[in-house]
């Protein structure tokens, strides 16, 4: 007999996304966030609950459950992947575009919330960063923000602009991460990037192995 419970809690922890992604390579989901979790992702030393990665798996069968709905598929390409190169460097973004009208192109962007409330009066500034980079992706200049709150399905809709001055700063912010990157020293580690009053960073945990690291080289 299968065990649920146990196949529940497999599939809540399992961590691939990203692990294999090349160092020229990064995501939208990122475009928001500062320089240090950028840095400590794509490392890949960030560790996370239980609880948030449970959330997560939440948050993508509100995905497929609103990509399954006829009217979506009728009218709309599913997740596509897209790319946008960061100009005179080979570094890119690539990612899926959750969904894009199949004629106006136009973007919209589904995040699943646990309280409505911080959504509410304006998007969240790392979500805003984000729909700019599949914006540029998509060659337009409006996109929606459709929270999602998880306990009820209720919804909240943004309209975004695209913002050239946003894109160029999320560029030169990329810029600084993989140069650390090309020069992080693994015989000794070092994260370059102060923590800043964010909540990844306020939360941030990492592997005991790379903590280890760390506190080795300090002392």
């Amino acid at each position: 007999m299968i065990d649920i419970t146990k196949s529940i809690r497999t599939r809540v922890l399992e961590d691939n996304y990203g692990k294999n992604d090349p160092i020229d390579l990064f995501h939208p989901s990122s475009a928001g966030n500062c320089e240090r979790q950028i840095f400590l992702s794509k490392l890949g030393v960030k560790l996370f609950s239980e609880e948030v990665r449970g959330a997560m798996q939440i948050g993508t069968v509100i995905h497929e459950w609103v990509q399954d709905m006829e009217e979506v598929k009728d009218n709309f390409f599913i997740e596509q992947v897209h790319v946008l190169e960061i100009p005179n460097t080979k570094l890119y973004f690539q990612g899926k575009i959750d969904l894009k009208d199949k004629k106006t192109g136009y973007v919209i962007d589904i995040k699943s919330i646990k309280n409505l409330f911080y959504a509410k009066f304006k998007p969240m500034t790392h979500h805003v960063a984000q729909i700019n980079v599949y914006m540029a992706m998509a060659n337009v200049i409006k996109a929606d923000l459709v929270y999602v709150q998880k306990h009820n399905l209720e919804t909240k809709t943004h309209t975004v602009n695209f913002d050239k001055i946003l894109l160029e700063e999320t560029f030169e912010k990329i810029k600084r991460v993989y140069e650390a990157l090309k020069n992080f020293d693994q015989e000794n580690p070092k994260i370059p990037f102060k923590k800043c009053e964010c909540y990844s960073c306020r939360e941030e945990k990492l592997i005991p192995e790379f903590k280890k690291a760390l506190k080795k080289m300090i002392e």
